[in-house]
């Protein structure tokens, strides 16, 4: 609010640049546009809600032919060596699952694991250099509109546990089994291991589609091979 206030006092304002989230559109599955900030959506979290109202505000007080809206998905490592400064997110999940399986041996010899998931559900992955890129672009071009900063590549959920429970020895098949927010609220509530990070629980139910940018150079740095 008080950026937005010094804006309308500079005279030779052009351009602002608001740094969102794919988190805003809360518990929406479809098609999400990057021109809206309302789908009637309800938000499994505060972080979702109050980074929603942020953007909500900054839509209605700054003119559209000066601002540009970034969404990140889940930022994880470098795109050339993988490397990350901090362990959250999809990190957290790696560790809860080897923390898992070391506890629970057995559990490398069961033929498939059942997780209450949504197949299609997309994780939206991005890598942190493909976000800084995407804004240093976007001061020098002067972009506009709203973009979803999020891996054309991005694995589903389903695909991303398979993966990781590979990676770790356990050669099980995963196999989903969709569950709606009213199941998700029961599974928060139950006393489990702290390490498990209850914000990624949020994306196991919901399938988004979130859509492309049109802007050619953003969509170059988005389609980065990792």
């Amino acid at each position: 609010m008080n950026l937005a206030s010094l804006c309308r006092k500079i005279s030779n304002f052009q351009h602002f640049i608001h740094i969102s989230t794919v988190a805003v559109t809360g518990d929406y599955s479809g098609v999400v546009d990057a021109e809206l900030i309302d789908f009637n959506q309800s938000y499994p979290n505060a972080y979702a809600k109050t980074k929603s109202q942020a953007e909500a505000f900054i839509r209605r007080s700054i003119s559209k032919d000066m601002l540009c809206i970034l969404r990140p998905g889940i930022i994880i490592g470098n795109s050339t060596n993988m490397r990350q400064f901090k362990a959250d997110g999809p990190y957290l999940a790696i560790r809860y699952a080897k923390n898992f399986i070391s506890k629970f041996p057995l559990t490398k010899k069961v033929p498939f694991i059942v997780l209450p998931v949504n197949a299609e559900s997309v994780f939206p992955l991005i890598t942190v250099d493909s976000v800084v890129e995407s804004i240093l672009y976007s001061v020098e071009k002067k972009l506009l509109g709203c973009h979803h900063l999020v891996m054309p590549t991005a694995p589903t959920i389903l695909e991303f546990a398979q993966e990781m429970f590979n990676s770790l020895g356990l050669n099980s098949r995963i196999k989903a089994v969709r569950a709606g927010n009213r199941f998700l609220k029961i599974v928060k509530k139950l006393p489990l291991d702290e390490s498990l990070p209850r914000e990624l629980l949020d994306y196991m139910v919901i399938s988004p589609n979130y859509s492309k940018s049109k802007d050619l150079g953003l969509l170059n740095i988005l389609n980065k091979v990792i």
